[in-house]
Order: C-alpha cells, then structure tokens, then sequence
C-alpha cells in the first residue's frame, strides 16, 4: 500500500483480499457489502471504514476510524500505541463486533458526533475478551458536539453513557425544591 492509501468500495458486494497488505498508507473500506481481510496485515497508515462491514479475519494493525459500517470478525484486533480509535456517534452502532480479543492497550478513544438517543447506552465494541487502558467510568468528549460520555466496560463490550450537564442537575434541584414548596403551602392552609 502506497503513501497515499487505497480505498476500496464493494458497492453492495462482498470481496475477499487473502494476501497480506503491507506499506505506509491507509486502507479505506466504502460502500455497502462486505470486504473481508483474510491476511496478516500490517499496512502502517490505519483503517478507515465509510460504509458496510469490514471483516477481519486475518489481522490489522495501527488506527481504525469508523464513520459509518462496522469492523467485524473472527480475529484479535490490535490498535497500537498510540493509534486511534475513532468512531461517529451519528452511526449509533456497534463500531467493533469480533469474536476473539479487541486489544486497546496505548490506543486513544476519540468520539465525534452527536449522539441522536442521550438517554440510551451506545454500544460501541463487542467482543470475546478485552485487554487495553481504557478505565471504566472515565470520560471522553466528542470533538464535535462537546458531549461528554462515561466510557465503561465488561467482559464482552464498551458502552459510551452521556453524562448530564450540570444544568441538568441544577435544573432538577429547582423542581423537587418547587415542587416541595407547594406542598408545604397546601399542608399549611
């Protein structure tokens, strides 16, 4: 893979790459259908998924952004250190669906969007087992919206929960105190 990427679009069709992809650039998958990676990869410019299912079978390295579609599979993910994993809260999908172990060790979650469901988890991987350095109940804040999430975890998925803004808080403070006032002028009339 050169400097400059590929990218690849199935247009509604499923394809197969066996061969083992290597370089600098990136691999961007678009389109409806299915791609699936069947080889050792270990192109170093990041995958890219804009539409449909990415199947990895074999293996990638480096960063995955996902603006729309998913990275599937039957492999171990590996994002190195340093590398991203980006995923579109506008998609509101799982990003990651694998059987086998999503490995985030050193990599950075970085969310853009806007969530469209606030009040409703987002599931944003699933999987077999996870090792990385995410810690549960920490934040990230999308780039776009500045929507902060709590980020947690269990054995099997990373879901993204939107953390109220502290008007929300204030805002319900108000109600109970209102609401609390009234019934103290009916019990004293």
């Amino acid at each position: 893979m050169g400097t400059g990427g590929g990218i690849i679009d199935t247009n509604g069709y499923d394809g197969t790459i066996a061969h083992n992809i290597t370089g600098a650039g990136s691999l961007t998958k678009a389109g409806d259908g299915t791609l699936t990676l069947s080889g050792t990869n270990t192109y170093s410019g990041g995958t890219i998924v804009d539409g449909g299912i990415l199947n990895v079978t074999g293996s990638i390295i480096g960063s995955i952004t996902v603006n729309g579609g998913t990275v599937q599979g039957n492999s171990n993910i590996t994002l190195t250190s340093g590398a991203d994993f980006l995923f579109d809260l506008s998609g509101n999908t799982a990003a990651i669906d694998i059987s086998g172990i999503l490995n985030l060790n050193g990599a950075e979650l970085v969310i853009v969007g806007t969530a469209t469901d606030p009040s409703t988890p987002i599931n944003i991987a699933t999987f077999d087992s996870y090792t990385g350095s995410l810690t549960n109940g920490s934040t990230v804040t999308s780039a776009d919206s500045g929507q902060t999430f709590s980020i947690n975890y269990d054995t099997n998925n990373i879901t993204l929960t939107l953390v109220p803004e502290p008007s929300t808080y204030a805002f319900g403070a108000i109600g109970v105190l209102g609401a609390l006032v009234l019934i103290r002028r009916r019990r004293t009339k």
